[in-house]
């Protein structure tokens, strides 16, 4: 069964690439380094990749055909 987040992160994104799947790899490591618990406070409603391209320098957009 597929991942609801990733399933998110595609409608999002518009396309599966090699640079939306590092970059939705990366940011979930990264979520459970820096996890401080699981109060709603430290909750958001955005997808895990769409702060991924700011922080990994990609804000231009995915340089993938589609």
């Amino acid at each position: 069964m597929v991942n609801d987040d990733w399933q998110r992160c595609v409608a999002f994104h518009g396309h599966v690439c090699p640079g939306l799947a590092i970059g939705y790899k990366a940011v979930q490591i990264a979520l459970g380094e820096l996890a401080t618990g699981d109060s709603p406070r430290h909750r958001s409603s955005a997808t895990p990749t769409d702060g991924a391209g700011n922080v990994f320098g990609a804000g231009a957009g995915c340089a993938a055909p589609g």
